[in-house]
């Protein structure tokens, strides 16, 4: 932020991926965030797990989006709007038919009031 803040651009964030410790690789932050979504904030094995966690598992779910939320304001270039309306598909309008407001209804409203604010 301070360098953006200084000339106007943001430096590129690059990440080590080294999952595969015989393959590690380089790739940038906008890569690692939207992977790491796919595999798990948008996918619903994860999301079915979380709602076998209760209210716990609401609070996940609204912890993924505030930290997500922190990309955006630390390194918005990273966060493409994309991101932000797949998590309103997901979440809000229940693209998955996973019944996710009816759900967070019941078991942590709170969460999801918090997961509306950061949307």
């Amino acid at each position: 932020m301070a360098v953006r803040d200084l000339d106007g651009t943001s430096p590129e964030t690059y990440i080590a991926d080294v999952r595969d410790v015989d393959r590690p690789a380089m790739e940038t932050l906008a890569e690692t965030l939207t992977r790491d979504l796919r595999g798990k904030f948008w996918n619903p094995r994860w999301i079915r797990e979380q709602q076998d966690e209760g209210f716990s598992g609401a609070g996940e779910i609204t912890q993924t989006a505030t930290n997500l939320f922190g990309w955006q304001v630390t390194k918005p270039e990273a966060v493409s709007e994309y991101v932000w309306d797949e998590v309103q598909r997901v979440y809000v309008e229940d693209s998955l038919s996973l019944d996710l407001p009816a759900w967070f209804d019941r078991e942590n409203p709170y969460a999801f009031q918090s997961l509306t604010a950061v949307l």
